[in-house]
């Protein structure tokens, strides 16, 4: 008896559908393709989206970690750094004008939420709208009434 060997080659599957990896990494599909795209895992082939497994792991891991950190109530200055993405100059220079920084041991420990309520402070919102005409009238009237007072 002449018996046929089937051979079947197994590869694993790189690309994936938005649907897919949101159904089993249990969040929305529009927050992944977000992510995915910010990341740099998205991929737009033949007018179909695909979300590459491998990046879209190491991206998901790098948010948890960021998050991990700033559940924390202190972080060490390398976490700071990583999580601020700035200079450890400037997170040291931040940290201490937000009142932030503790040094234990010869070793310094940043307040992550202080730190962050403090660089909210100088959050701007960006747009195309002029910042005047969003003004409220009362603001638009104070504005006028110190102009006079100056003159």
């Amino acid at each position: 008896m002449n018996r046929k060997r089937k051979i079947v080659f197994e590869a694993v599957k790189n690309f994936y559908c938005p649907a897919e990896l949101a159904e089993e990494y249990g969040i929305e599909e529009t927050e992944l393709v977000r992510k995915a795209y910010l990341g740099g895992a998205m991929y737009q082939i033949a007018g179909k989206r695909l979300i590459h497994r491998g990046h879209m792991e190491s991206i998901l891991q790098r948010m948890k970690e960021y998050g991990d950190v700033k559940k924390g109530k202190y972080v060490t200055l390398e976490d700071a750094v990583k999580y601020m993405g700035l200079s450890e100059e400037m997170v040291i220079q931040l940290a201490s004008d937000a009142g932030a920084l503790i040094m234990l041991d010869m070793k310094y420990l940043i307040a992550i939420n202080v730190l962050d309520e403090y660089v909210m402070r100088f959050r701007k919102k960006v747009g195309l709208i002029d910042a005047e005409a969003e003004l409220t009238q009362n603001e638009k009237k104070n504005r006028r009434e110190k102009r006079l007072c100056l003159r």
